[in-house]
């Protein structure tokens, strides 16, 4: 099985001076991981920098064998348009569109061709193809959520990231947005990789690093 995420001495340095150094971190094609710890140890700064968004100050990331940080301006957007659906903690859509035609939008800006009848696919999975029609402001915030995941999935990328998407349910729709992700992940025969503080979840996926314990944080 082939490491579709490798981080190996990944270091970024902040504007205050303090650098964060995360751990060396690895997940198989088709394997699920959830990264876990408290607020402040750098959750989100990972999740920036094995998405494209934030250029480490030292170290390699790859996806599916490509050194991401080695491309630059349009080629790194196409490759994270390409190969990565991220699905935010808070979901932002076009108020003016309708769910479907947001996620009509967000296709005509992937490279690979995506057919409507699997948007429609998707939506069924997900349980709110009545409500494609629907303008955003008149879904709820369970549905945003599932609107998110299938905005991250409509594009069959080989990494789904995840922030937080359980720290606001209670435990029943913990759970259920879990299964929710999991089915995705398959579907589209992805990884998935979880950013989250919520240890409830633990069960639900295959590998687990905490950052609490494995995170370094050096100042100058």
């Amino acid at each position: 099985m082939s490491h579709l995420v490798s981080l190996d001495s990944v270091r970024h340095r902040y504007d205050s001076g303090l650098e964060i150094v995360l751990p060396d971190i690895v997940l198989d094609a088709g394997g699920s991981m959830m990264v876990l710890g408290k607020s402040g140890v750098g959750k989100t700064t990972l999740l920036h920098i094995i998405s494209g968004l934030l250029r480490p100050t030292n170290g390699v990331v790859k996806i599916q064998d490509q050194d991401i940080y080695k491309l630059e301006g349009t080629d790194l957007d196409r490759f994270r348009g390409e190969n990565i659906g991220v699905i935010f903690q808070k979901p932002h859509f076009f108020s003016s569109l309708t769910a479907i035609e947001n996620l009509q939008l967000s296709a005509t800006f992937q490279s690979k061709k995506v057919k409507p009848a699997f948007i429609d696919q998707v939506l069924n999975r997900l349980d709110i193809a009545d409500k494609a029609r629907s303008m955003i402001n008149e879904l709820s915030q369970g549905q945003l959520q599932r609107l998110s995941i299938a905005r991250a999935c409509i594009s069959r990328p080989k990494l789904i990231l995840a922030d937080e998407p359980t720290s606001a349910l209670d435990d029943d729709n913990a759970v259920a947005v879990m299964n929710l992700l999991r089915e995705m992940q398959h579907e589209v025969d992805a990884g998935l990789m979880i950013v989250t503080h919520d240890s409830r979840i633990k069960s639900k996926v295959d590998q687990i690093v905490d950052l609490s314990s494995t995170t370094q944080l050096v100042k100058e």
